[in-house]
């Protein structure tokens, strides 16, 4: 089932309040141009965490495609393939329109942090 644009919006809040935990200040580190978030190396994970995946031992840029892998390793381990979906990091079996909706939410959220 398609999520809501409220269930969207309700992601995406849980994962910036995991980001305002884990790195404060991580909108600083998001080109809202570059987003992408069907990519793993330009979706929100992949901006705020590119450099400490390029410096990590263990990151092959040949296998992995992005920081979004890097973070599920380190940072979320075992807590399962929801996870990122309950933090508006991804979707499953998502049409091109749910991506177009999350990665508005995310902008949305961006724009109304900037302006506060």
């Amino acid at each position: 089932m398609n999520p809501s644009p409220e269930q969207i919006r309700e992601r995406v809040a849980a994962g910036a309040a995991w980001l305002d935990e884990k790195q404060p200040g991580w909108e600083a580190r998001v080109n809202t141009e570059r987003l992408n978030m069907e990519s793993t190396c330009d979706c929100i994970l992949g901006q705020v965490y590119e450099e400490a995946a390029q410096a990590s031992d263990w990151f092959d840029w040949d296998f992995y495609e992005g920081a979004y892998w890097y973070v599920l390793q380190e940072h979320v381990g075992n807590r399962g393939s929801d996870w990122p979906v309950e933090h508006g990091f991804t979707l499953l079996g998502a049409t091109y329109g749910d991506w177009a909706a999350l990665e508005a939410a995310w902008v949305d959220l961006l724009k109304t942090r900037a302006a506060a």
